[in-house]
């Protein structure tokens, strides 16, 4: 008779093999062919791409990747990109770490790393920066921690910064205009297909939109013409002209922005020589630079030019009399000279005006003619925060925290019916009301706002970021919105049964290190063991005893 194992112990070795309490791990170990793969890399986040070029500074890059030939799960899986050179992580070292907390057979996951991009790169259609992408992980219940390096490819196609202007803002009033606008490419990448359409605003009726531009290179810039009429109402008037740009940016996304073109009209029975300024607004309370423009709009060669300006109340000149002199001036003609403007942030009027007596010589005929510009005056406004506070400061997934920020206004003029609308990433949950009304927020008054959010369970440890949008109205009744962005650092649980492998998560945020450690799992795991090794020798006795027996009957 063959030497065998009771089939009750084979059992019993088998379903402790099987519960995992015998080295689990075993089947999940170096050599076993488990790894990482990229699915893609792009900039931005997983909701927002972004546009990313040379002297960006804290840009996300997300890596998607995927585990394969696993068959159980991996814990405390960390990413560290080993940067260097023409990227650095956003505080300025050379390694970037994200977290995930657990990942399954084949599951598709991301990891962000917020990044600082040198000046001096270069970028292009075609460039690629290759970076060293560690993955680390655990296995179920052991301390085999495994490092695949994974050579990444970080696309570098530059920025878009697609910006509009002309040559002449001011306009006579009551006339058609085929109108020049100068499209310009300011950002470090290639940009395609841009549309531009112009909305109508008081005064101005738009007959043909601008022309279609293919491709515009970095730093370069094409002309394209619209069709208009400036009916003769809004003369003595600014105006401004609303643009809706539609292009692809350098990686190829779809990009739509909203930007203003400030034009001014002028009497068109003025005479000769038209005077504007580059710019119609200015801000009360700070000194405003400005360009005073002269234009010849006449057929003939004007001489002895003098202009004298006289600002109204409540606006002043800065280090200067206001006066200037230019020998000539060409027919179609412009020529500026700089001034500063100051509106007293006590003035009570919307609108400021620039008195100009211009003298000159034309045809031999002496002339002397008064102008006016008006300039619009809104306040000045600007927040800067005086204290965040988070509770609980760290907050783990399946848990509420709150924010509450505190702004004060260093700026000229009050705010009026502020509000807050957060938008959070993926994960996070808005406890209330979207859009938290403040009120009104006078010049040197700190006023707080408090928003809270619930952090849902499939959250991972990591720093994310949290954008919230304040809007308010300023003294001309103007909408002006701006971003806020606020951080925080979500940890992780502490958990644990008596008794079993209880786990202490550490998380610290700042691109550092996660951590697990665990206490008490080993003497469990030895305890198990030698339980087994009991039943094992138990049944090795009892089937000598039973040997003999039958050897004794025979």
């Amino acid at each position: 008779m063959k030497n065998k194992l009771p089939m009750f112990a084979l059992y019993a070795l088998g379903f402790l093999i099987a519960a995992g309490t015998v080295n689990a791990a075993a089947y999940c170990q170096t050599g076993s062919g488990i790894g990482f793969k990229v699915i893609g890399v792009n900039w931005g986040t997983a909701n927002h791409t972004v546009s990313a070029g040379p002297g960006n500074m804290d840009v996300p890059l997300t890596v998607t990747l995927q585990t394969y030939n696993s068959a159980c799960n991996l814990f405390n899986v960390q990413g560290t990109l080993q940067l260097g050179g023409s990227l650095t992580n956003f505080n300025g070292s050379s390694i970037s770490n994200d977290y995930v907390q657990e990942l399954t057979s084949s599951q598709l996951f991301s990891m962000v790393f917020y990044l600082n991009i040198a000046n001096d790169t270069a970028a292009g259609p075609n460039t690629v920066l290759s970076y060293p992408l560690y993955i680390a992980w655990n296995y179920t219940n052991s301390t085999i921690r495994d490092t695949q390096q994974i050579n990444l490819g970080i696309p570098l196609r530059g920025s878009s910064d697609l910006s509009y202007s002309t040559p002449n803002p001011a306009l006579p009033g009551g006339k058609l205009y085929n109108f020049t606008l100068e499209v310009s490419n300011a950002g470090t990448g290639y940009l395609s297909d841009i549309s531009t359409n112009i909305e109508p605003t008081s005064g101005v009726s738009i007959l043909s939109q601008p022309q279609e531009i293919s491709s515009l290179s970095p730093g370069s810039s094409k002309n394209v013409t619209v069709y208009f009429y400036v009916g003769p109402s809004s003369t003595g008037s600014p105006i401004t002209l609303n643009l809706d740009s539609h292009y692809l940016n350098p990686y190829g996304y779809n990009t739509s922005e909203t930007k203003e073109l400030g034009l001014y009209v002028v009497p068109s029975s003025q005479g000769a020589v038209a005077v504007s300024a580059s710019n119609q607004t200015l801000l009360a309370g700070l000194i405003d630079p400005e360009n005073i423009i002269l234009t010849n709009n006449g057929t003939d060669t004007i001489t002895n030019v003098t202009i004298l300006l006289t600002p109204s109340s409540g606006l002043s000149l800065i280090d200067s009399d206001g006066f200037k002199a230019f020998q000539s001036i060409l027919p179609g003609q412009s020529v500026a000279f700089p001034v500063k403007l100051y509106v007293q942030p006590s003035s009570s009027a919307d609108v400021a005006s620039l008195g100009a007596t211009l003298t000159y010589v034309d045809n031999g005929q002496s002339e002397s003619t008064g102008r006016s510009i008006s300039f619009l005056t809104p306040s000045y406004i600007n927040f800067t925060e005086v204290n965040n506070v988070l509770l609980p400061s760290v907050p783990v997934p399946g848990s509420i925290f709150s924010l509450t920020s505190t702004l004060n206004n260093l700026g000229s003029g009050d705010a009026y019916g502020a509000s807050v609308m957060p938008e959070p990433p993926s994960g996070f949950k808005i406890v209330g009301s979207n859009t938290t009304f403040i009120g009104n927020i006078a010049v040197g008054s700190p006023t707080s706002f408090t928003v809270s959010f619930d952090i849902s369970t499939s959250v991972k440890p990591g720093s994310y970021k949290i954008p919230v949008i304040l809007s308010y109205t300023n003294n001309l009744n103007q909408k002006i919105s701006r971003t806020l962005n606020y951080t925080v650092d979500v940890g992780a649980y502490s958990s644990g049964a008596a008794g079993g492998n209880n786990s202490a998560h550490i998380y610290t945020s700042g691109g550092q290190t996660a951590t697990v450690q665990r206490r008490g799992g080993g003497g469990g795991l030895l305890l198990l063991i030698a339980i087994v090794v009991v039943i094992l020798i138990a049944a090795y006795y009892l089937y000598r005893k039973r040997s003999k027996r039958n050897k004794a009957n025979r």
